[in-house]
């Protein structure tokens, strides 16, 4: 199931909920102090790296998780959400069952507002576990995304740091790279487009089921196969 977005900055006070809150809790202070209509001039670009950036205030994220790392929410709030999984709590996110619903956000929209996006959809308060998908820019990420995830049961806030951070950005810049190599070699599009779909769906045949291939062994579970698979990987290619 898949839901439609409304963009909007959100203006709190102090009765604001929290990650933990009810819909009709949130339904209703949006109800009192209704958002300001999104404004696309705040959308704006990294002027080192060219990564979209959309700005969501630190405070409001601090007061809707307050168990956010104050370190790590400095870069959340800049990272644009592109995607939003709703789980029924973290046990069933860990055991790789699907989402009962997702949220999309192909333009990309600012943390604090993807955070309300998920909490006006759970009815009770202190259940719900959410997996923000961030992304660098509009294009599709084929490569392992930024994530973000929220546990409505205790407000904890697990999210990359900054270091994974930069190193998911080189991932998606040189698949970038490589498929417009690919481009200017000539390489019909139709055939790009295949294979960035297969490389989309080995990513979600990760995030779902923890497995990963393996040169010369196939797809096999990262935690019981004994090895490092990404390091034997680099070795095939190296040597074989």
């Amino acid at each position: 199931l898949k839901l439609p977005f409304q963009f909007m900055y959100l203006h709190w006070d102090g009765r604001q909920g929290t990650v933990m809150a009810s819909s009709i809790d949130v339904r209703n202070h949006l109800s009192e102090h209704p958002p300001d209509v999104f404004n696309k001039s705040n959308r704006c670009q990294h002027p080192v790296t060219g990564q979209l950036q959309i700005p969501s205030s630190t405070e409001d994220l601090m007061r809707w998780a307050p168990k956010f790392g104050h370190h790590s929410v400095l870069h959340w709030a800049r990272m644009p959400i592109f995607k939003v999984e709703m789980h029924l709590d973290e046990e069933a996110f860990m055991s790789k069952r699907r989402p009962y619903a997702e949220g999309s956000f192909p333009e990309g929209e600012d943390l604090a507002s993807a955070i309300v996006f998920w909490r006006k959809r759970v009815g009770q308060e202190g259940k719900g576990y959410a997996v923000f998908y961030g992304g660098f820019d509009t294009t599709p990420h084929v490569t392992e995304e930024p994530i973000c995830a929220v546990d409505a049961s205790t407000g904890e806030v697990r999210a990359d740091s900054e270091e994974e951070i930069e190193r998911k950005r080189l991932m998606h810049v040189k698949r970038r790279e490589l498929e417009q190599r690919w481009a200017d070699k000539g390489v019909p599009e139709e055939l790009r487009l295949k294979m960035a779909a297969a490389e989309s769906l080995n990513k979600e045949r990760k995030q779902t089921t923890g497995e990963e291939f393996m040169l010369k062994a196939g797809w096999v579970h990262k935690d019981k196969v004994g090895l490092d698979v990404k390091r034997h990987n680099e070795i095939q290619k190296s040597f074989g």
